[in-house]
C-alpha cells in the first residue's frame, strides 16, 4: 500500500482578497512538506496582491495593505511552488477548487483537480452534516490549530487532518484509490448539491436524506418525523423557501404535510 504518510507530501495554501476565486488574489501563501525521513517542513510568506486588501478580508487573516507593499508578488513565487510540487508525490488543498483556481488565475500552474488530495472531500461524505471548515475538522480530530487563517499553518493542519483520517479508515489508505474514489465522491457531492442545495445533504452509507441546517440539523428525512420538526420544516418553507431548490422546497412541503409545488410550465 502506497499511503500519504509513507510519501512525500506537500500542501499549498492561500490567503487572499475575496471569497470569488475567479476575482480573488493571494496576499499569503503557506506551502508545507511532509516526508517520512524529515517529518514537517513549513513555509510561509505574505504576498503582494497587487491591489487593495479589503477590510472585510483583513478582518479574517489580519493581512492588510501596509503588511505587504514591500512583498514579492505572487509570480515571483511561481518557481518555488513549482519546485515544491515536483518534489511532492502527493499534492494536498483543503477545499482544492478554491486555492487551485485562485493560483491558476495568477498564471501559476496548478495539477489537475483530480490530482490534489482534498480532505474538505472526505468531511462531507463522511460526515455530510457536520462543519466542514477546517477548524472545526481539525477538533474533530484532535489536532490542534492555533493560528487559523494563517497559511503556513492552515496547510500543515491539513496535512495533519490527512494523515488522521488515513488512520482512521476514513480515506483510502492507498493513495491511487483515495484519489479515485475521491473523484466519484466529489462528482456525487456537486449533483446532491445542485439538486438539494446545503439545506438537504445525503447520507451514503444509507442512502438516507439529512436535514442540512439549522437547529435539527442531522435529522433523518427518511424515518417519520415528531410534530416540531414538521412544524420547522413548514417555517421553512415559509421563512426561506425563495432561497431553496424546488426540490428541497417540494420536499419539505410533503414532509410538513402539505401539497407539493406545483405551478404552470410558462
Amino acid at each position: 500500500m502506497t499511503t500519504l504518510q509513507s510519501n512525500r507530501c506537500v500542501c499549498i495554501d492561500t490567503e487572499t482578497t475575496g471569497t470569488d476565486p475567479k476575482t480573488a488574489k493571494v496576499c499569503g501563501l503557506g506551502i508545507v512538506r511532509h516526508s517520512p525521513e524529515k517529518g514537517f517542513q513549513r513555509g510561509a510568506v505574505l504576498v503582494n496582491p497587487g491591489e487593495p486588501i479589503p477590510k472585510e478580508a483583513s478582518k479574517v487573516h489580519g493581512i492588510t495593505d501596509d503588511m505587504v507593499t514591500a512583498v514579492p508578488s505572487i509570480m515571483s513565487l511561481k518557481d518555488k511552488i513549482q519546485e515544491s510540487i515536483d518534489w511532492a508525490d502527493v499534492v494536498l488543498m483543503y477545499n482544492a477548487p478554491y486555492d487551485r483556481t485562485v493560483l491558476e488565475n495568477a498564471r501559476i500552474p496548478m495539477p489537475p483537480l483530480d490530482e490534489i488530495a482534498d480532505p474538505m472531500v472526505a468531511r462531507m461524505m463522511h460526515k455530510p452534516v457536520m462543519p466542514a471548515k477546517l477548524g472545526d475538522v481539525c477538533r474533530d480530530y484532535g489536532i490542534e490549530l492555533t493560528g487559523a487563517h494563517n497559511a503556513g499553518q492552515d496547510a500543515q493542519a491539513t496535512l495533519e487532518v490527512a494523515f488522521a483520517m488515513e488512520k482512521a479508515g476514513h480515506i483510502r489508505d492507498d493513495i491511487e484509490l483515495y484519489l479515485a474514489q475521491q473523484h466519484t465522491h466529489r462528482s456525487m457531492l456537486e449533483v446532491d448539491f445542485e439538486k438539494w442545495g446545503y439545506h438537504v445533504r445525503i447520507d451514503w452509507r444509507t442512502g438516507h436524506r439529512l436535514l442540512g441546517f439549522g437547529k435539527h440539523r442531522g435529522t433523518d428525512l427518511e424515518k417519520p418525523l415528531p410534530p416540531e420538526i414538521a412544524s420547522y420544516l413548514r417555517w421553512c418553507v415559509t421563512t426561506i423557501g425563495a432561497n431553496m431548490t424546488d426540490a428541497t422546497r417540494n420536499l419539505f412541503r410533503q414532509l410538513a404535510g402539505g401539497p407539493p409545488e406545483h405551478t404552470d410550465m410558462f
